[in-house]
């Protein structure tokens, strides 16, 4: 799907309505048995003004994808919706494949609230991290 021109900031009910496409368009991008690829333009930002990533089940969280996407628009980025890959069942077993080693430890990537462009999960959505290579800490070590 294309970039549509950018949102009248100023313009509540053009915000709403470009807001409403967006999602509808992720539905039915995850209907199709796809994740939706999301990008963000923000020409504000130096150092990071694009942000890509994947969302799944987009109908689940719309209420949180609304008020973001809204955010976003009042302050001018652009967001492109796209198909991504092909949603991978949870039932394939190479899902699991890295689970077998003990030295392994499976952890989501961290998802903050506290930014609107903070509902993108990086591309790689889940990282398999070594155990050593994860640091501890303790009360005293801050």
């Amino acid at each position: 799907m294309s970039t549509q021109p950018p949102a009248n900031p100023s313009d509540p009910d053009a915000i709403r309505a470009r807001v409403a496409d967006a999602c509808d368009a992720l539905e039915q991008i995850d209907r199709g048995g796809c994740y939706a690829r999301i990008t963000v333009h923000r020409s504000w930002s130096r150092h990071n003004p694009a942000t890509t990533g994947q969302i799944a089940r987009p109908s689940s969280y719309r209420w949180y994808l609304e008020r973001e996407l809204a955010a976003l628009l009042e302050q001018g980025a652009e967001i492109e919706i796209a198909p991504s890959r092909e949603r991978v069942p949870s039932t394939t077993p190479s899902c699991f494949a890295g689970l077998t080693s003990p030295s392994l430890i499976l952890r989501a990537r961290s998802f903050s609230c506290s930014a609107p462009s903070a509902l993108i999960y990086p591309s790689s959505g889940w990282s398999i991290t070594p155990a050593r290579a994860l640091r501890t800490f303790s009360a005293t070590s801050y």
